[in-house]
């Protein structure tokens, strides 16, 4: 019943700070032909912009253009990119339907007719169903990290090897896991897999269930490790043990992107995890959005709850 965050982001058990995610979760899916991500900005009510249009799709025949905001679909407001994406599949092929843009501070409507795309294996994020059970920050993200509210300590074990190429420092590892058992630790600094330098963080992932080597940096040591990469049904199965700066993840099994299915408790039982995981409250660095500041928003929604004339409960209200 429960369906955790990471179902949504099928692609990789790397959780890994995405900066856009492609509308595919089926070989088949309703398609306006963007990619669509999350802006960091504060500016607008929606965080959902688009990050690629696709050549003669309706969404550039319609002209929607790379950095549009989605503001509304049919007067649905749109507040991020998981919401857009549960509302763009609650339609049908050839429904036809208003999208509201915001372009250089401005409201625009634009009128497009649904289709099916047929997704590919070799043009989705989808194709490799395997994975190594860890997750991780990469070294393109270093300038991501929040220095200044972390002491000097923390910071130097995400000072990433002198290597031009890129790495991860692992940040989570699923409890029971291949890559657990095979000896990879959290801080480990992956620098190759299976002899080539990691490219692209998509190379962290496999089209099938395979023996996999690792090379990593430990206390400045080069060590070799051989692991197996899991299919991704395998891996959520697993709890997440993950460094003190990332303990936000060790929940995602209470979290529920489906707001239809979250319990009346909901945000009071995941704040007692998060409180109980010792959470950060500022974020330590790249983050999926739906952990970008969760202590501060789960805490924010049971106010709204408890404040609200239909659930008030002044005595939990002031508690909290």
């Amino acid at each position: 019943m429960k369906k955790t965050a990471n179902i949504y982001f099928l692609t990789f058990c790397l959780l890994i700070n995405f900066s856009f995610i492609t509308i595919s979760a089926a070989n088949e899916n309703i398609s306006i032909g963007i990619t669509i991500g999350k802006s960091n900005s504060k500016e607008f009510s929606t965080s959902a912009i688009v990050k690629g249009v696709e050549d003669d799709s309706p969404a550039q025949k319609a002209g929607i253009l790379k950095g549009d905001f989605i503001s509304s679909i049919n007067k649905t407001k749109i507040k991020n990119p998981i919401h857009y994406i549960k509302t763009i599949k609650s339609f049908n092929k050839n429904d036809k339907i208003q999208i509201e843009l915001i372009r250089d501070k401005k409201y625009l409507t634009k009128e497009i007719i649904l289709s099916v795309k047929k997704i590919s294996e070799t043009n989705t994020g989808i194709k490799k169903a395997y994975s190594l059970g860890f997750n991780g920050i990469s070294g393109r993200e270093k300038d991501l990290i929040r220095v200044s509210y972390f002491t000097q300590k923390i910071l130097d074990k995400y000072k990433f090897s002198e290597s031009n190429n890129e790495t991860l420092i692992v940040t989570c590892i699923k409890k029971g896991s291949e890559a657990e058992k095979s000896g990879i630790k959290l801080y480990d600094e992956i620098i190759e897999v299976d002899g080539k330098s990691i490219k692209y963080l998509e190379d962290l992932n496999f089209s099938t269930k395979r023996s996999v080597k690792i090379k990593i940096l430990r206390n400045s040591k080069i060590l070799n490790i051989q692991t197996r990469s899991e299919h991704q049904t395998t891996l959520d199965k697993y709890n997440f043990n993950c460094v003190k700066e990332y303990k936000e993840y060790e929940c995602s099994n209470i979290i529920l992107i489906d707001y239809d299915k979250r319990k009346d408790d909901y945000f009071e039982v995941l704040l007692d995890c998060l409180t109980k995981k010792n959470t950060h409250t500022i974020p330590f660095g790249p983050i999926f959005y739906e952990y970008d500041w969760i202590k501060v928003d789960t805490v924010k929604n049971i106010i709204y709850q408890y404040a609200n004339k239909n659930t008030r409960d002044l005595e939990k209200l002031n508690s909290y």
